[in-house]
């Protein structure tokens, strides 16, 4: 049993150390439920997020990341 206590902690511990070069740099709030989020890079190097929306998909310049636009 301590065994596998140790092995689950480490294995949870080790999740922990993933999120630690992560910084917010922008928001965009949203009036209704989200369920999922994907990128897309267009041929002209923009970034964009296409997420996910209870009346369907939101686009998402993130040509500016700190001032994030619905397009």
């Amino acid at each position: 049993m301590r065994i596998a206590s140790l092995f689950l902690l480490v294995f949870l511990l080790g999740g922990l150390r993933a999120q630690r070069n992560v910084e917010l740099v922008g928001h965009l709030p949203y009036d209704t439920e989200l369920n999922d989020i994907w990128g897309w890079v267009a041929p002209d190097g923009t970034e964009y997020a296409l997420v996910g929306t209870r009346e369907g998909v939101s686009i998402v310049s993130l040509a500016e990341p700190g001032a994030p636009q619905e397009v």
